[in-house]
């Protein structure tokens, strides 16, 4: 004998108490729903709290894959900001610095394409809040590997080179 059992549920929002809305009897709800627009009841009680601006996983995605390209093609092409104006925007002689930047781009060209035709994502979004955890993480392990190692690179940076 099955027995199905269904509850009213009231949404609050999280700081001000506010009430939201009321979900019907027992329902799953899909990303896509607006609270608002959900049938009314009332019986236990949840929480509803606004993580704030999201960022879509696409564009992290994304903006992890074009650091490192543009980055290596900066030292490839020796942008004047980085060499001495003597070597600045000269090609390297040697063949295995072109098959290097070669597989590089192709690497990253890739995954880049990948993140943008391939890839779905169950939730599309990332709380932009969760980035600022991503970096002082970062830069916590970055503190302790400099401690724990003797001959940790001074120059080496927690995120981003030179910057961060």
């Amino acid at each position: 004998m099955s027995r199905t059992t269904f509850f009213e549920v009231r949404i609050l929002d999280a700081k001000t108490k506010e009430q939201l809305c009321f979900l019907d009897k027992e329902k799953s709800l899909r990303d896509e729903e607006v609270l608002q627009n959900l049938p009314v009841g009332t019986t236990a009680t949840m929480f509803f709290r606004d993580l704030g601006p999201q960022l879509g996983w696409t564009m992290v995605f994304l903006a992890e894959c074009i650091g490192p390209l543009l980055t290596y093609l900066l030292f490839y092409f020796r942008v004047p900001c980085i060499y001495s104006h003597e070597y600045a925007l000269t090609s390297s002689p040697h063949p295995v610095v072109r098959r290097a930047f070669a597989c590089h781009t192709f690497h990253y060209m890739k995954r880049l394409i990948e993140t943008i035709f391939v890839h779905r994502f169950s939730h599309g979004t990332l709380p932009l809040g969760t980035i600022v955890r991503m970096t002082i993480w970062a830069k916590g392990k970055h503190r302790a590997y400099s401690r724990e190692f003797k001959h940790y690179p001074s120059l080496r940076m927690a995120i981003i080179p030179l910057i961060l």
